[in-house]
Order: C-alpha cells, then sequence, then structure tokens
C-alpha cells in the first residue's frame, strides 16, 4: 500500500514539476534568449527583410559589438556555409562541414539566389539544409529565407536577418533577427520550445564571427 501511495504521489507531482518548469522557462529564460544582447531599438526597428514573412508570431533578435570594421566583419559572414568556410560557432554542424579550399576571396563570393548549406551536399542529411539567400548589400545586411536546396518555397515561413551597424569608427554591431510563421497555436509553442537550442546556434555564430573578425 505503501509503494502504491508512493507511486501515486509521484504521478501527481509530475505534473506540477512540468508546470514549474514551463513557467520559469516563460518567465525568466525565453524572454532572455529571445532578445540576447539586443537593444530595445535594434528588436523594433524596420530593417530590410522584415517583410519576407508575412505574420509572423515569432520574433527573435540576438546581438554583439565587434572590435573591427563592417568590412572585416563582412568578410567572414560572407563565407558561413558548410561548403565555403564552415558553420560558425557549432562543434556538431562544423563536424559535419567540409570546407572548401577555395581562398578567402572566392568564398565571400554570394549573391541572391545562392543557397547557404548547414551540412555538406554529399553528406548524411538529405535534402540538404540551409537559407536561399533573398537579398544582400555588403557590408550592410544578409537576408536569408529557411528551407533545403532545390526546394524553394512560394512564401517564405522563416527568415534571417543579418544587419551590420556601424555606432562608431572601428566598430560593428552585428544583429541577428529571425521571424517565423506558424501555422496554429501548438506549433508556435513548440517553435518557442525550440529558442533554447536556437539560441544556442545563433549565439555561437555571432561569438565566432567576433572572435574572428577581431583577430
Amino acid at each position: 500500500m505503501r509503494r502504491r501511495r508512493g507511486c501515486a504521489g509521484c504521478l501527481l507531482a509530475l505534473p506540477i514539476f512540468i508546470a514549474m518548469t514551463i513557467g520559469v522557462y516563460a518567465v525568466l529564460v525565453y524572454p532572455s534568449i529571445v532578445r540576447w544582447e539586443a537593444t530595445a531599438l535594434e528588436t523594433a526597428d524596420r530593417y530590410p527583410g522584415d517583410e519576407l514573412v508575412s505574420e509572423p508570431r515569432l520574433r527573435a533578435a540576438r546581438s554583439v559589438t565587434i572590435n573591427a570594421p563592417r568590412e572585416q566583419v563582412w568578410s567572414w559572414l560572407a563565407q558561413l556555409g558548410a561548403d565555403r568556410g564552415g558553420i560558425y560557432g557549432s562543434d556538431w554542424l562544423a563536424a559535419l562541414s567540409s570546407p572548401t579550399v577555395r581562398s578567402a576571396a572566392e568564398r565571400q563570393e554570394l549573391q541572391p539566389g545562392d543557397f547557404v548549406r548547414f551540412t555538406p551536399t554529399a553528406g548524411i542529411i538529405q535534402p540538404v539544409p540551409g537559407f536561399h539567400v533573398i537579398a544582400l548589400e555588403a557590408p550592410a545586411f544578409l537576408i536569408g529565407c529557411f528551407g533545403v536546396e532545390g526546394r524553394r518555397a512560394a512564401a517564405c515561413a522563416h527568415a534571417w536577418q543579418f544587419i551590420l551597424q556601424s555606432p562608431s569608427a572601428g566598430s560593428t554591431r552585428l544583429i541577428l533577427r529571425s521571424h517565423a510563421a506558424t501555422p496554429h497555436l501548438a506549433a508556435t509553442a513548440w517553435n518557442k520550445a525550440l529558442q533554447f537550442p536556437a539560441w544556442m546556434l545563433e549565439r555561437g555564430i555571432l561569438l565566432d564571427i567576433k572572435a574572428r573578425a577581431e583577430r
């Protein structure tokens, strides 16, 4: 009887624990990671690419200050890609990458319509995930829409916006914003839960670009 009562107590405690965990994440964790190091202006201001996602339910902005001019930061941003300069800030994605032997100048060649791969073309993950380059203006911004290679959707459901600003001479503010549209509230809740690994990935990219540009 005591064992049964103990098990019943565990079953009653489990939903309480889950609810408390969700509450802590929603109140304390989520607000800080969805706007990591971003100012109120960087979160609310209008930037190129805002129009890509129609009625986004999920918005995130992450930023970092880099002690290097925009042109130097852009040279590293433009090399992002599994078969270009590599995937920055993620050990497991970097392990899947096969950086090209092309020169740094060649790896920086990027134009609208290109596809930036997260995994190699001949890798085990198929179809290859990444983002379609929608617009860019060196060294000001790079706009991409998530998808898979060879299957660009008619409407963009999830966009990345890399914005480079110069708050002072020799300094760059690198802003990474993402907008996502979700079909229903359950998908929105799931995407919000995934903001923690998304924050880890995007934070890693920003800090890795910072480290490379400041060398």
